[in-house]
């Protein structure tokens, strides 16, 4: 993982150490992440790790270290799956085949039609992302107050499943939990969280 640390040389010697220490905490997990990401594929999991790495020493040397109510872990799984999907663009080949010009009418409709599909689920997925934007902006002041009532472990939970909106099965490979026991405990959380939140908002309506 030295290669990793090569993006650090810009840094200043606080963050220089600070991303140092983050790699060593996190290390592990990100590393069994991107072989999860690749399936299993060594060298491009060690490409995802790489390039995860140099986008968090990018991050710290123009803002600074992350916010105390910002986990790493999350932060650097979701940065991972990014790289990952840059990864699939940069291997991703043209095909090219001969045709004759009725299979190329074919293709074009085909390709409409791809676009269309596309166009919608592509809307959709915005409709749904600015739903949550709203809707967390609304109750953003619930976030502390509620993470304050949370473990740690539960915290992460909530974060890594609503609202960077990972499947269980990518939850235990990241936490090294049995899938069962994920579910159970993403549920405990959640069922927690809302208590407190429900609590809040009953304070709110009485005063």
């Amino acid at each position: 993982m030295k290669k990793a640390r090569k993006h650090v040389k810009p840094l200043t010697d606080d963050n220089r150490e600070y991303v140092a220490q983050v790699h060593d905490r996190t290390r592990k997990h990100v590393e069994r992440y991107s072989k999860a990401l690749v399936n299993r594929n060594a060298a491009d999991a060690d490409d995802v790790t790489q390039e995860t790495y140099a986008r968090f020493s990018e991050r710290v040397g123009k803002y600074g270290p992350l916010e105390s109510d910002r986990p790493e872990k999350p932060y650097l799984l979701t940065t991972a799956k990014n790289a990952k999907s840059n990864l699939n663009r940069k291997n991703k080949l043209p095909v090219t085949t001969l045709q004759s010009d009725q299979e190329e009418m074919g293709d074009a409709h085909q390709d409409r039609e791809a676009s269309r599909v596309a166009g919608e689920r592509a809307f959709r997925e915005y409709a749904a992302a600015t739903r949550r934007s709203t809707y967390l902006d609304r109750f953003k002041e619930l976030i502390p107050i509620v993470q304050s009532q949370l473990t740690a472990d539960e915290w992460q939970l909530i974060l890594l499943r609503w609202v960077e909106g990972m499947p269980f099965d990518e939850i235990a490979i990241v936490t090294g939990q049995p899938l069962d026991q994920v579910k159970y405990r993403v549920s405990r959380a959640t069922q927690r969280a809302k208590y407190y939140a429900g609590k809040l908002l009953s304070r709110q309506r009485t005063e």
